[in-house]
């Protein structure tokens, strides 16, 4: 069942387009993307733009990976959980010309009893229409882009409250080029590809 319902997933992420899951994936230090080193995956790149509010990331670990075709996480991990408010920016960039954004999702790992609430956001411009995310407690929400983008600039912005231990920012992408209309919405695929991502993640373990 689990095959058959990832076989599905991965059919309404990348209809359209013959792109191919590719297992890529780099995690380097908080201090490393600061200074420069980019984390590149498959046509993904994710850039440090700025920090407003340190808090923890400096003791924190950025990566990326593809777990599923058209679907790529920028990741940040704190070695443990923090309460400690942060805020900063980054700029993703498709590198293919014949790929842009579709959807975009903001999931975390968070108390899920704090009171008040850990309220982690997450703002997405460069489509037509601005996008803000909310993940409050862990919860996780999405939306779909408008204007078929290949740069988005990436705000995250942490209150402080309950504590958080990690969060992803998630990008599907499709191809340029028209194809047949997908079954389901790109927000749709997207929310549904998200519980699966939990399923293949679930497993891991903090060291």
């Amino acid at each position: 069942m689990a095959a058959a319902l990832l076989g599905g997933a991965g059919a309404a992420l990348s209809a359209g387009s013959a792109e191919a899951a590719t297992g890529c994936g780099v995690q380097i230090s908080w201090a490393a993307w600061v200074a420069g080193t980019d984390l590149t995956c498959g046509d993904k790149v994710f850039s440090h733009d700025s920090t407003a509010i340190l808090g923890n990331l400096a003791s924190s670990t950025v990566s990326a990976n593809q777990p599923l075709p058209g679907d790529y996480l920028f990741n940040l991990d704190f070695p443990t959980f923090t309460t400690n408010s942060f805020d900063f920016t980054y700029v993703a960039s498709i590198t293919d010309p014949s790929r842009v954004f579709s959807a975009v999702d903001l999931d975390s790992d968070a108390d899920p009893f704090a009171n008040p609430p850990s309220i982690l956001t997450a703002n997405f411009t460069g489509g037509t229409v601005p996008i803000t995310l909310s993940s409050t407690n862990g919860s996780s929400s999405f939306d779909d882009v408008a204007g078929g983008p290949q740069i988005l600039t990436v705000r995250n912005e942490y209150n402080g409250a309950g504590a958080i231990d990690s969060f992803e920012n998630s990008f599907q992408q499709t191809s340029t080029v028209p194809g047949p209309l997908p079954v389901l919405g790109a927000g749709v695929a997207f929310g549904f590809s998200r519980k699966l991502r939990r399923r293949i993640n679930g497993a891991r373990v903090k060291a």
